[in-house]
Parts: structure tokens; sequence; C-alpha cells
């Protein structure tokens, strides 16, 4: 085992970081926390999905990643049936494959999505026979076919412009009506810039005049915020959540994420003899396996500034941590 780590460690090259903008200030009374991410040049946004619940940093690492915030927690919301257990009934869709449970119907939801060339959209396809009349039932519904990766929550703040959220009074939980910290997602009206993450004690109200005021926003959505609000910028963790999750945004350099499928590529029958080895010697014994996986996350902090390393690690993580159900 012992030399097999060693092989993995002997391919090495240097590698240096950059990362988009975290705007983090203090905005009219209000303490925000964005990332803004220009598109269509070094960077993209990604969706990373879970098929339990996991931590940001693991979403973050699936993905090959630059910064992340949290998604979405899936639950009732009086929680009277969530065992404190993640899972989702909810809209999910990535690399075209839908992964949702009613298929393209998106209950009282609303879709952030991206196209194949990263063009963001938004999305409302609500099909049941019981929708209440004031809301608004199909957005773009023709555009499904074009969704690349999306995000969904509950409510839309921004539709091209204009403020919606009055629309959904006798929806909104006593939680979003107070002053509370609000997460969002919301691109400008060229398709061009992204703002993602954090506004501190604020309405839902408040929100939409807020996002167009200070950033300019023409489509935003409202994200989960409590336990789940979590965000990594710059590998430093900005906010930890203590909730587990279900999926992230993650902010993805192109160029890195070429050279990580390059190294994935080339090392690939490594970590398979690699992943078998540890599968024949320690099938049985969960212990050493979870030391296992400790010991390749203290490694992974010791060597974040080495891409291949770091990549060579975090795929082995992702494996045992898959192979073994941790």
């Amino acid at each position: 085992m012992k030399y097999l780590l060693v092989v993995l460690f002997f391919f090495l090259i240097s590698s240096t970081y950059s990362y988009q903008n975290l705007i983090n200030k203090r905005i009219d009374s209000h303490w925000v926390k964005v990332i803004k991410v220009i598109l269509g040049g070094k960077y993209k946004i990604v969706s990373s999905l879970s098929e339990k619940w996991d931590r940001l940093i693991n979403l973050m690492n699936k993905v090959y990643w630059v910064s992340a915030i949290n998604w979405a927690y899936f639950c009732p919301a009086d929680y009277s049936n969530c065992w404190w257990k993640n899972y989702s009934n909810a809209p999910r869709f990535y690399n075209w494959k839908n992964y949702s449970k009613y298929w393209n119907d998106f209950g009282i939801n609303w879709v952030f999505a991206f196209d194949k060339k990263d063009k963001p959209f938004i999305v409302m396809n609500y099909l049941w026979w019981d929708a209440p009349e004031n809301l608004k039932k199909q957005i773009n519904s023709d555009k499904i076919k074009d969704i690349y990766r999306w995000i969904w929550n509950f409510p839309v703040l921004l539709l091209h412009w204009n403020d919606i959220v009055s629309l959904y009074e006798t929806q909104l939980s006593r939680k979003m009506k107070l002053s509370w910290p609000k997460s969002f997602i919301c691109s400008t009206k060229d398709d061009k810039t992204i703002y993602m993450w954090y506004v501190s004690n604020i309405t839902i109200y408040n929100m939409p005049i807020f996002l167009k005021k200070n950033f300019w926003c023409y489509n935003a959505l409202n994200l989960d915020s409590g336990g789940s609000l979590g965000m990594i910028y710059n590998w430093k963790v900005i906010k930890k959540h203590w909730r587990d999750i279900m999926d992230a945004f993650v902010v993805v350099d192109i160029e890195k994420e070429n050279k990580v499928k390059q190294i994935l590529f080339k090392n690939k029958k490594l970590l398979d003899r690699v992943v078998n080895k540890i599968k024949k010697f320690y099938w049985n014994n969960i212990y050493v396996i979870k030391a296992l996986v400790s010991k390749i996350e203290y490694l992974k902090n010791k060597y974040s500034n080495n891409l291949k390393i770091f990549v060579l690690l975090n795929e082995l993580q992702i494996r045992l941590e898959n192979l073994f159900n941790l």
C-alpha cells in the first residue's frame, strides 16, 4: 500500500490558482458577500449534484472548482418528516440528464438554467392541476430542451427586471418574510455577468430592489439560507454550513478543468490499481478506510497548490467514499 501511494505522488506538476471577484462589504446597511463571475471567458458556472447529502467542499471538488456556494436543501417547511437528513423531490438536471422525480413538472419551483454555451435563463413549468391561479405557470417552458445545467428554488425574485415576489404572498414562509440572511443567484440583462450568494438581514420583499439597485440583476432566484448557507472562495471557507446539502453552484476555471481531465485520463490505470489493492486488502476493515480518507483530506490541504497531486488524491477519495458508502 505504501509503495502504491508513492507511485501516486510520482507524477507531479506545479500549478497556481487565480480566482474571480469576491464582493465583501456593507451596502445600504446590509453586509454583502457575493461572488461575481463574468461568463464567456475564463470561468463558467456548473451545478454539482449529490446522490444523498454532502458537504460543500466535496460537491466543489467533484467538478473541479474555483469557488462554490450552497444551492438548496429540500425538506418540508416545518421539518416534520426530515429526520435531519436530506433528500430531494425537486427538479435536478446536469449535462442534459434529468434527475428530477417529476420529470419536467417543476411545481412551484423556478429553475435558473444554463445552456450548452453557458447562457443563463429562467424557466417555470407548473403542470399540477391544483396550481394556484395567482401563480405564473409556464415561462420559457419551450427552452427545457436547451437546459444543460440548472438550479431550482423558490421564489423568483426578479423576472425580466420585474419584481414578482408579491404573486407568491400566500406561498411564502414566515422565515422568508423576516429580516434574515438571504442567498440568491442572478444574471444581468446582457447574460454576461452572474452574481451569487448572500445579503444579511433583509426581507424577501426588499431583495428585488436591492439586487436591481446594486448589481443590476435582470433575473434572480432565491436560494436556501439558514443552516444550508455555505460559501467557499479562493479555497477559503467563508461560511461553513452546519446542515449537509444536496447540491451546489460551483465556479470552474475552464483552463484548469481541461488540465484536470487530462490528468485523470493519463492516470486512470494507476488509480484503478490503487483502488483495487485497497479493496482487496481492506474490504472488511472500514476503520482503516476511514483513516485513509482522513489522511487523504490532510494531504489534499497540504498539496492544494499542486494540481496533479490534488486531483489524484481527490479522485481517490471520491472513489473510496463511493465504493465504501462513506
